[in-house]
């Protein structure tokens, strides 16, 4: 991927060139892009399926975001774009990400490729361990009868994306973003902040006991960090210090808004930008 003016996006030409310079034989395709929330356009994705036919790849498309692309963004399955794009790519995906039922163990495989269909079914039924019965019956659950749910969560997660990028273009206007295209998470350019891991000397990441008064730890990436915008801990009010005392919200350095109305679970997902800028201090 390719920080541009516009946007995030592929770097095509590099990575035909990488595959060609690697003789790699597969390519893992994450769309909606996972950590930067890009939603891949047709043209480009029809440009990397010349590259797998090109190249003779396996494509491994992971598209468990796929629900969690937001209006003016349309998210196309790779293996749609032809036969030929078909019968080369495993897309794998889950409702576990659009619908909060992580760990229940179940996620979904589609096998193009019927040598490889071949080859799984060959082996013993468990060696890949077993899907949860819970997890058959949530994801029935959910895709069955889970479209108004979803569509409620879309619009608070999308006032989250936008309130993300409205704080950090008022606040933090040296650290780059781009609003996500869809996912429920945000990436940050933390370079122009001259941050370690990113944090300023003489801070630290929390324990594990201060963390119960942030929603969310974030991803740790170099030059980078990659916060949820979908969190359901309750934000609302002064909250306490890791030493027990209150914190005055008028003076305290956080820069993260504060949501208007309280949220138990995804059902009222707030934002849960203070998990990331809380150690901006």
């Amino acid at each position: 991927m390719r920080d541009s003016a516009a946007g995030w996006c592929m770097d095509l030409a590099a990575l035909d060139t990488a595959v060609a310079e690697s003789a790699c034989k597969a390519l893992v395709l994450v769309n909606p892009h996972n950590p930067t929330g890009r939603v891949h356009t047709r043209a480009e994705l029809e440009e990397i399926a010349a590259i797998a036919r090109r190249h003779d790849l396996l494509v491994i498309s992971d598209e468990i975001h796929a629900e969690l692309t937001y209006d003016s963004h349309r998210h196309i399955p790779f293996a749609s774009l032809s036969p030929d794009a078909a019968r080369r790519t495993v897309t794998l995906t889950s409702a576990t990400k659009a619908f909060n039922l992580a760990a229940i163990r179940c996620a979904l495989t589609h096998y193009g490729p019927d040598r490889l269909l071949a080859l799984r079914d060959a082996q013993p039924p468990d060696l890949y361990g077993a899907v949860s019965p819970l997890g058959v019956v949530a994801t029935e659950a959910a895709w069955r009868d889970g479209d108004a749910w979803q569509r409620d969560l879309l619009s608070v997660l999308d006032r989250n994306r936008r309130r993300v990028h409205q704080v950090l273009s008022t606040r933090l206007p040296q650290v780059r973003h781009h609003i996500p295209e869809a996912t429920y998470l945000a990436w940050f350019d933390t370079r122009p902040l001259g941050l370690t891991e990113p944090l300023r000397p003489g801070c630290r990441w929390l324990s594990a006991a201060e963390l119960r008064h942030v929603p969310r730890r974030p991803r740790r990436h170099p030059g980078g960090a990659r916060p949820s915008t979908a969190a359901g801990a309750d934000l609302s009010g002064p909250r306490p210090r890791p030493d027990g005392s209150p914190e005055d919200s008028e003076r305290s350095a956080d820069v993260s808004p504060r949501p208007g109305s309280r949220g138990r679970g995804l059902q009222t997902p707030v934002s849960n930008t203070d998990s990331c800028f809380f150690r901006f201090r």
